[in-house]
């Protein structure tokens, strides 16, 4: 029998997306040694790509058609100008963008996370944090480019209890790229007491880097991740994380594009959903 994509991924002791990105994008921001180690393990197992599935990562089929779409949904659009975008239509074909990021100037459905940022920040401070840290990737030009709303939100809260902001960054977002970031930082500086995740995957590779040192969480360091992914519920204590409201989103914006094709007149469509701090064992008091 092939190997799955999943097996492969247990192999190497990452996630599927890592692994998934590391063998279907060449443009993904995966470390070369960390591609070449998927590939390796890919290839000792006999993996072979589904053409349907790699088609949805990367786009390309290999094969040349000639085909036509009634609509198009896209998710965590980076806030560019998009060729070819008049309004509500891209390339004349109704067009919904949804997630995190989003452009106004068309339908949408966006996740703001500006107010439960602050939420899981203060959440910290309130159960005795008195030295909170977020960790993240080193992408801060983008970030505040983007005015992401999980670096604001913790920088906010930061100034208003008075106490100075700690970033730790790591060379990207994969699972076991966080581990060295963050045991080089704690062997330069100390272990903060509280820890903000730009997303769960980063607090998934943080939680194991933390046990390795022997630290005890939540007693030594509270946790809270970002995104609400299944993962988190399995931990020892479990992660509390923003969840955010998935399948609300996708409904949305499906009805929303469906209303626009059939007629494409009608006014823009835009709403903004709530994510919610789901407070867990990682950072109860």
């Amino acid at each position: 029998m092939k190997s799955t994509l999943r097996e492969v991924a247990a192999r190497a002791g990452m996630s599927y997306a890592t692994v998934s990105r590391a063998l279907n994008s060449a443009d993904a921001r995966i470390a070369p040694e960390t591609r070449l180690r998927v590939q390796r393990i890919a290839a000792e197992m006999g993996y072979q790509p589904n053409r349907a599935a790699r088609a949805l990562v990367t786009g390309r089929t290999q094969t040349l058609a000639l085909w036509s779409i009634d609509g198009i949904l896209t998710v965590d659009l980076p806030r560019r100008a998009v060729p070819g975008l008049d309004g509500p239509l891209l390339g004349r074909k109704p067009f919904v963008n949804m997630g995190v990021y989003v452009l106004e100037q068309t339908d949408y459905v966006r996740v703001d996370f500006s107010q439960v940022a602050k939420e899981a920040v203060r959440h910290l401070h309130a159960r005795g944090c008195r030295r909170i840290a977020c960790l993240l990737p080193d992408w801060l030009g983008w970030f505040r480019e983007s005015s992401d709303e999980r670096l604001m939100g913790y920088e906010s809260v930061m100034s208003e209890i008075g106490q100075q902001p700690e970033l730790i960054l790591s060379p990207n977002s994969i699972r076991e790229a966080i581990g060295p970031a963050l045991k080089a930082y704690i062997a330069r500086h100390g272990c903060p007491d509280g820890l903000f995740y730009f997303n769960d995957d980063v607090a998934i590779g943080a939680f194991r880097a933390l046990r390795d040192l022997g630290l005890r969480i939540p007693q030594d360091v509270a946790l809270v991740g970002c995104d609400g992914i299944e993962d988190t519920a399995y931990h020892d204590p479990p992660l509390s994380t923003i969840a955010q409201p998935i399948e609300e989103m996708c409904v949305t914006a499906l009805s929303f594009l469906i209303g626009r094709i059939k007629e494409p007149s009608i006014p823009v469509q835009q709403i903004v959903l709530q994510p919610r701090l789901e407070v867990r064992g990682s950072s109860l008091p």
